[in-house]
């Protein structure tokens, strides 16, 4: 027996080499004799685990399989899981059969062996003569039944003459559970025009179609059969239309998911609805009725405005508010960008000057790590770098500067979760004027372009924002000698920061209009500082803000439906705490390192470090 194993492995190597004719166009595995099939060759994976196999040669009479385990040609029996299987083409394809996965055995006393997430992409053009399956046990005997589950079809174009399966089994006893057969996926969604027809379906659980935006009532089904269906062992049905619907009419809408016009559709009771999913691009979502009426599965929905009811007969779509929600919060992370670049001005660039009057240059360095509660939450980790020219003019000091900001952000808003970056451009001037009294007033004014991006996790959904922004800031404060190297800065300050409107469309179609956010912060608190010697010092204070609004307004078009966004919104209180310490090496360069800690509305951690430097 083993001598025979291993002529076959030879010959199955031998034939590989010399039938280019055959296999020249497939990669990923080896055409061997079939032992599943009378005549032909079987092109299958090199492993049991985790193949990858591409097959559009149109001669071979055999199978074509992702992976396999069999003992017919020594390759040994053992579980098949991982292995994708994609057929493609355009010519007719004489196959017999095209598995993801497949266990194949004489007699084994190797039991409760699995086939699991196993895929087959059929893509092709023309038509296969074979049936396919996602995954399936051709077993003579075992000594405990084998089950099948997990595996998947992805049906985007083709004709099968047979079944298209998620498991089958040779052997009665074998559990096939949980397989899906999905009509495209999420990031290929069917395309009308082209054919996808198949004898029937059988032995799946879940199916998800993924529709085109201009699917309409009168649109052709998305899936052909042409000996009915047995749908009793589907659990769920869920559909999704890739993005803004172009041609769905406001009021009732049916779309005709499968036509069975061979045969019929059992398993679903005629005229009975049952309830399914629907997701229309990133905003909009129902749970459509879904029924059987003659050799049609058919889903119906009400597309109506204002969230009335429609036509009867089907539920009404209405507006995420998560995902809706979530494409705003964006906005606030620019607003906040701006936020913490003003507060980088006032805290660093504003008091950056030694008190002397000559030309002086500095440069400073932030990290933050922050979380925003603004009804759901923001995760921002950035940077921030400012470097400018100033001068004092006795008790007077201005100067320019420039900055930038870096920023990656994660939003989640319920079950929705994004992520994206945000880049701040940008340059301004500062003044302050300090009195005799040891009271001042300073000021700065800053500006140029924030822009950021947005992706969610869960779906293709994604834009690009950039707007115009400012930042101002107006405070007075007041110096108080403790003792001879030792005092306290008391200080109120009004912060503003603007981002500009904007227009995006979503990569899934909808339109949304950014209104601008306006921030208005109040800050008020106190810092000690105790000098070491000359301009070394250490400081430590504490401060509280009041944000007033920063709210991200918008507005968005889906279909028929034009909506406003939910406001995520930071209005509220936050706490500053911050410590630090500046010291002088030379008479001309010191540097100065410090942080900050936040509590309330604004959560986290930032860092600073700088030099200042007088010519």
């Amino acid at each position: 027996m083993k001598n025979q194993l291993k002529f076959s492995l030879v010959a199955a190597v031998a034939l590989t080499a010399f039938t280019t004719n055959l296999s020249a166009t497939n990669t990923g595995g080896l055409l061997l004799p079939s032992q599943v099939h009378l005549g032909g060759y079987d092109y299958v994976g090199t492993g049991r685990e985790n193949q990858t196999v591409y097959y559009d040669e149109h001669n071979n009479q055999g199978a074509a399989i992702g992976g396999a385990s069999t003992d017919a040609v020594g390759m040994g029996v053992g579980n098949v899981t991982g292995n994708t299987l994609t057929i493609s083409g355009s010519a007719n394809n004489n196959l017999k059969g095209a598995y993801g996965g497949f266990i194949y055995t004489v007699s084994t006393n190797q039991g409760g062996l699995v086939v699991s997430n196993n895929t087959v992409n059929l893509d092709f053009q023309n038509t296969l003569m074979g049936a396919v399956y996602g995954g399936y046990s051709n077993v003579v005997y075992a000594s405990t039944p084998y089950t099948i589950r997990d595996n998947r079809v992805n049906f985007y174009q083709g004709t099968v003459n047979r079944e298209v399966a998620g498991g089958g089994s040779s052997y009665g006893a074998d559990t096939i559970t949980n397989n899906i057969l999905n009509i495209g996926t999420d990031t290929r969604p069917i395309n009308l025009s082209q054919t996808r027809q198949a004898q029937t379906i059988q032995n799946f659980s879940i199916i998800n179609f993924y529709l085109p935006n201009n699917i309409s009532s009168s649109s052709p089904a998305a899936l052909r059969l042409t000996n009915g269906a047995d749908l009793s062992s589907v659990s769920s049905i869920n559909t999704y239309i890739s993005a803004n619907p172009t041609s769905l009419s406001t009021g009732q809408n049916t779309i005709t998911l499968i036509n069975a016009t061979g045969g019929s559709i059992t398993g679903w009771t005629q005229g009975t609805s049952q309830t399914a999913t629907l997701r229309i691009g990133s905003v909009l979502q129902t749970t459509p009725n879904v029924s059987v009426s003659g050799s049609n599965l058919n889903l119906s929905f009400d597309f109506t405005p204002g969230g009335g009811g429609g036509g009867g007969g089907g539920s009404t779509v209405v507006v995420v508010n998560d995902a809706a929600k979530s494409i705003s919060e964006t906005r606030i992370t620019q607003s906040q960008m701006v936020n913490l670049a003003t507060d980088f001005v006032v805290d660093k660039v504003q008091n950056s000057l030694k008190p002397v009057d000559e030309l002086q240059s500095f440069g400073y360095v932030g990290g933050a790590i922050m979380k925003y509660n603004s009804g759901s939450h923001i995760d921002a980790n950035g940077v921030n770098v400012n470097v400018g020219l100033g001068k004092n003019y006795d008790d007077f000091s201005f100067g320019g500067f420039l900055e930038y900001g870096f920023s990656t952000y994660e939003s989640v808003v319920g079950n929705v979760e994004a992520d994206g970056q945000s880049h701040l451009y940008g340059l301004g001037l500062f003044a302050k004027q300090m009195f005799s009294n040891k009271f001042y007033l300073v000021s700065s004014l800053h500006g140029g372009l924030v822009e950021s991006d947005y992706s969610r996790k869960d779906m293709d959904s994604t834009y690009d924002t950039r707007s115009p922004y400012v930042g101002f800031d107006f405070g007075m404060g007041k110096l108080v000698t403790l003792g001879k190297n030792q005092n306290i800065d008391l200080y109120a300050k009004y912060l503003f920061g603007f981002v500009a409107s904007d227009d995006v469309t979503l990569s899934t179609g909808e339109e949304y209009k950014f209104e601008a956010v306006k921030s208005h912060r109040a800050k008020a608190g106190l810092k000690f500082n105790q000098t070491i010697r000359n301009f070394n010092f250490i400081y430590a204070g504490l401060g509280t803000q009041y944000e007033f609004s920063n709210e991200s307004r918008a507005s968005f078009n889906a279909g028929p439906l034009s909506e406003e966004a939910p406001r995520p919104s930071l209005k509220g209180v936050s706490g500053i705490g911050e410590v630090g310490y500046r010291f002088r090496p030379t008479g001309d360069l010191s540097f100065e390192i410090g942080g900050k800690y936040y509590i309330g509305k604004m959560q986290g951690l930032s860092g600073n470090a700088g030099f200042q430097y007088r010519f």
